[in-house]
């Protein structure tokens, strides 16, 4: 919940919100090109790379992508028989995943990980075009699409720290220090999977998502200490990721009722 409270410092994204909601109540009269308004939710792996510091890690340190998910709403408009348009609003977060494995007892395994996760709450909007086969005998087709997203967040930082005793009474420490400033940016992204289209109208699509970033959003100082060496490293976060996707569609607006 802490990346709802980011929420109320964006007014640039409250405006384009706004924006957002009349543009789809004004297009939505025509009973022709109508829009169907849906929702989303999505399952994805944040990844972030090595920047500075120690380039020499312990064999004991990991660093994985940062798991998420994403809850939002999508607006899609047929243009013809085989284009669309689709844009709304989602939020999800941003991150990173530390931890060391130390020596444990199989009575207690979770003890064998000192973890630290770090995130910042973001909002996307995207903008996609989206291509679609014909329908199929049971009403299924495929779909690819592309286009770009506007990724804002506000300012965030701070820091962890976990120690633990392994086995052999040796002290364990991991600590983190983490930032990220206030940002909109631009993404591209990708998208392409197969959906099924009901007798009124409505859709149900399953799907996989890329979306790439150029510039840094976040970054995460990590210090650990292991044999009594101290290591320190630090990482960088440019929001891409990649995930699978579910998105349901109501009916269209103006559509009528068969």
């Amino acid at each position: 919940m802490r990346f709802l409270l980011y929420l109320v410092k964006l007014t640039t994204m409250k405006k384009l919100f706004i924006f957002s909601i009349a543009l789809v109540a004004a297009s939505g009269v025509h009973a022709q090109s109508s829009w169907s308004l849906g929702i989303s939710g999505a399952s994805l792996g944040n990844h972030s790379y090595y920047s500075g510091g120690m380039a020499d890690a312990h064999a004991n340190f990991h660093h994985d992508d940062f798991g998420t998910g994403s809850l939002g709403f999508v607006a899609r408009k047929t243009l013809c028989p085989h284009w669309s348009f689709q844009t709304g609003f989602g939020f999800s977060s941003i991150g990173f995943n530390f931890a060391l494995a130390q020596d444990y007892s199989l009575l207690n395994e979770d003890s064998q990980w000192i973890g630290a996760s770090v995130s910042s709450g973001v909002v996307n909007i995207p903008a996609s075009i989206i291509y679609n086969t014909n329908l199929n005998c049971r009403n299924w087709r495929w779909f690819v699409g592309g286009g770009f997203s506007t990724v804002m967040s506000g300012q965030t930082s701070g820091s962890t720290e976990g120690t633990a005793t392994a086995e052999d009474n040796t002290t364990v420490s991991l600590s983190t220090n983490y930032h990220s400033p206030a940002f909109t940016r631009v993404h591209g992204h990708l998208m392409g999977g197969i959906e099924k289209v009901y007798k009124r109208g409505a859709m149900l699509s399953f799907g996989l998502m890329l979306n790439g970033g150029l510039s840094s959003l976040a970054t995460t100082d990590v210090t650990y200490t292991l044999d009594g060496k101290t290591y320190n490293h630090t990482f960088t976060n440019r929001g891409n990721y990649c995930g699978l996707f579910i998105n349901y569609y109501f009916r269209p607006w103006g559509s009528k009722t068969k």
